[in-house]
């Protein structure tokens, strides 16, 4: 363990250097942000927060405001970046590409934690490349998934710890670390109502299971409901999560022509749940041609898989998604196999329920489904890791 805490150090030096050299042309140059795109969306809510405080209302009195529109934490921390930079781009790129490298040894770690220390040999490079070609283009930008992806691989990092060797300590922070993640993309809460589960069976016959699991859920929630005090301080309505869904979900579930969508029978159950229009057309789509939105499902899900041109003509496929979930599968079982224990499963079962969430809602986007196969990584590197020794056992012989 001392060689790979070595190894980390020497790699968190070399990332460090490089987003220190790729950052440095952005102290004195302007990043052009196009307008109602959504770095200059999350650009103008850093600025209003700088400007005209926490709350993020426009500077508008308590209970004249808006609710959150777009996902909720990112631009906090943009405005975070911006106050400790100054207001050029230089720290903003300088502070997520080191991310980047964080990312990347969260998956380092994962991966350790699922096979041996000796498979940092492969996971390590496996993790920098993937995070390099796949991840870099995004934290060069002021976008959600910067922040994201670091978190979410943190998060999956520390529940997995949490659940092999847990104490109240790690539990607390394991579950603070996760309500930080689901303000800043709550699809990551599907995966909680699996997650926490699962710990609970892992933690069978351990002391304090209940205290444990109880922990790490108010933990999580108590962050998570910050979104709904501030709506509730700005826009006097309860709102517990961002209010985008309705249209990004209509977004990534277009009603086809010949579809019709009638609220007759159903809309007064819409209405009594406080289900807006907009899922309630997608609800509607379904119920009214289930055969059709089966089958627009199912594009969704191979687009998410890496087969993009069935939903997205023209788009192709994506060779690096297809080979890490494949080979994902074969490492899961190596893991499995090696471990006997349920824990293995946490961050593939994270993936799994991103997945779904982001199918159901809109995977149209690189950058959207990215969460998916990061997650995956660290099996894909037990498999390759484990190839690697299988190769070298007759030399050593």
């Amino acid at each position: 363990m001392a060689r790979l805490t070595q190894v980390m150090w020497i790699f968190a030096a070399v990332a460090a250097a490089e987003a220190v050299i790729f950052a440095l042309p952005w102290w004195q140059q302007n990043m052009v942000l196009i307008g109602g795109d959504d770095t200059m969306t999350y650009e103008g809510y850093a600025r209003d927060i700088l400007l005209n405080g926490v709350l993020m209302n426009g500077g508008r009195p308590p209970g004249e405001g808006e609710p959150f529109y777009y996902q909720a934490f990112y631009p906090y921390f943009l405005a975070l970046e911006h106050a400790l930079f100054g207001e050029g781009m230089f720290g903003v790129v300088l502070v997520q590409r080191l991310l980047a490298a964080f990312a990347a040894w969260q998956l380092v770690a994962i991966a350790v934690a699922l096979s041996v220390e000796a498979a940092w040999v492969v996971a390590l490079p496996m993790a920098s490349a993937f995070i390099a070609w796949k991840f870099w283009p995004i934290a060069a930008q002021p976008l959600n998934e910067s922040l994201y992806v670091p978190l979410l691989a943190a998060t999956a990092a520390s529940l997995l710890r949490t659940a092999r060797a847990p104490t109240l300590r790690r539990a607390g922070l394991a579950g603070l670390l996760s309500g930080v993640t689901a303000i800043t993309r709550s699809t990551v809460l599907l995966s909680f109502a699996v997650v926490w589960p699962a710990c609970w069976l892992i933690w069978k016959g351990r002391p304090k299971r209940h205290t444990l699991l109880a922990l790490l859920a108010v933990s999580t929630l108590a962050v998570f409901s910050l979104i709904a005090i501030r709506n509730g301080i700005v826009a006097r309505t309860f709102a517990p999560t961002s209010t985008e869904l309705g249209i990004t979900l209509l977004g990534g579930n277009e009603v086809p022509p010949g579809v019709a969508i009638d609220f007759s029978t159903r809309g007064h159950v819409y209405k009594r749940f406080g289900i807006g229009e907009l899922t309630a057309t997608v609800m509607e789509y379904a119920i009214t041609a289930p055969g059709a939105f089966l089958q627009h499902q199912g594009r969704k899900a191979l687009f998410a898989l890496g087969f993009y041109e069935p939903y997205a003509p023209g788009w192709g496929y994506s060779p690096v998604y297809i080979a890490v979930w494949t080979t994902a599968i074969a490492g899961l079982a190596l893991a499995v196999r090696q471990h006997a224990a349920i824990w293995v499963l946490l961050p593939a079962l994270i993936a799994v329920t991103q997945f779904v969430a982001i199918v159901i809602v809109y995977p149209k986007g690189e950058r959207l489904i990215l969460p998916v196969h990061l997650l995956l990584v660290p099996y894909s590197a037990v498999f390759l890791a484990r190839l690697v020794r299988t190769s070298r056992a007759p030399a050593a012989s």
